[in-house]
C-alpha cells in the first residue's frame, strides 16, 4: 500500500493540530495545580543634596572709547546694551552679591558713584535688585539679587553696568574686576 504525497501534508498536519491544541489544554490545567504565586512591593528612597553653583556665562562688558565726563550704561535705549550673564548652575535658589577685587578707575577707589551696579533682568522669579549701588570694595558686598531660581528656563540674571569718566582720570585703557557670590537662599 503506497500513500500519496498529498495524503501524508493532511496527516503531518492532523498530527501538528492535535499536538498544539494538546499543549494548550496541557497548560491550562496546569494553572489549577500550580501554586504558592505571590506578590510584594520594593521600596527605593534617596537624598538629594543641594548644590550652590554660579557660572558668569557671559562676564565682559566692553564700554569702547569715552571721554572725560562721559558716562554709559547698559541699560536703556542708548549705551553698550551688553549685560554680564550669571547663571544658576546648581540645585538651589542663590542669592548673589557682587564686589570688586580691582579698581576700574586710577582716580577712585570703590565705592564711587563713577562705578556702579545694578540687576537688570531675571528669567526666574526672586528679588532683583534694579537700583544702581555703588561698587564696593571687598567684604562689602552689594546684594544683587534673592532666591534666584535654578532650573534651565529660569537660572540666568543679567547684570547691568554704570560708569562714569572722572575729568581727572587719566587717559588709557581701564580694567575692573567684579567677584559675585553665589550662596544658598
Amino acid at each position: 500500500m503506497k500513500i500519496s504525497n498529498n495524503s501524508l501534508v493532511v496527516l503531518l498536519f492532523v498530527a501538528i493540530i492535535a499536538s498544539v491544541g494538546g499543549t494548550f489544554v496541557s497548560v491550562s490545567f496546569m494553572d489549577d495545580i500550580i501554586t504558592g504565586a505571590a506578590t510584594t512591593l520594593g521600596n527605593v528612597t534617596l537624598t538629594i543634596g543641594g548644590t550652590a553653583n554660579c557660572d558668569a556665562t557671559d562676564d565682559l562688558i566692553a564700554f569702547g572709547t569715552l571721554t572725560q565726563g562721559g558716562t554709559n550704561q547698559t541699560t536703556g535705549d542708548t549705551g553698550a546694551r551688553d549685560w554680564i550673564t550669571i547663571e544658576n548652575t546648581g540645585n538651589v535658589n542663590l542669592d548673589i552679591t557682587a564686589e570688586t577685587s580691582a579698581n576700574l578707575f586710577a582716580s577712585y577707589a570703590a565705592p564711587t558713584p563713577n562705578w556702579r551696579i545694578a540687576c537688570n533682568v531675571t528669567q526666574g522669579t526672586g528679588s532683583c535688585n534694579t537700583t544702581f549701588h555703588n561698587l564696593q570694595e571687598s567684604s562689602n558686598s552689594t546684594m544683587l539679587i534673592t532666591a534666584h531660581q535654578f532650573g534651565d528656563s529660569v537660572d540666568e540674571v543679567y547684570i547691568n553696568m554704570n560708569v562714569t569718566i572722572a575729568m581727572d582720570e587719566p587717559t588709557g585703557a581701564k580694567h575692573g574686576d567684579i567677584l559675585f557670590t553665589c550662596t544658598q537662599s
